[in-house]
């Protein structure tokens, strides 16, 4: 099932993040996590960004804005997925 991206009116970006929003500019949340699209300079870039927390960012390139879209709700999927613990035999001794 798809989560439709939940839109919201552009405002300032979150603490630590360069400027305001722009009118170019849309943010989104996905669970819980805040993203913007951004078109680029040329007519085939899509720039977009996701806030994950204070010191994490991640940032990526789309030829189309539903592409980005994409790409951004997947960082924001891989960065909430549970880590995968690699279990390690326990060393015994000889």
């Amino acid at each position: 099932m798809h989560h439709m991206p939940e839109f919201q009116a552009p405002r300032t970006k979150p603490s630590g993040a360069d400027g305001p929003l722009t009118t170019s500019e849309i943010s989104m949340r996905y669970r819980g996590i805040e993203y913007t699209v951004v078109q680029g300079i040329g007519r085939d870039i899509w720039n977009w960004s996701v806030w994950l927390d204070a010191d994490h960012t991640a940032t990526g390139k789309a030829a189309i804005k539903s592409a980005a879209v994409a790409e951004a709700e997947r960082a924001i999927d891989r960065a909430l997925a549970p880590k995968k613990l690699r279990l390690v035999p326990p060393k015994t001794e000889r």
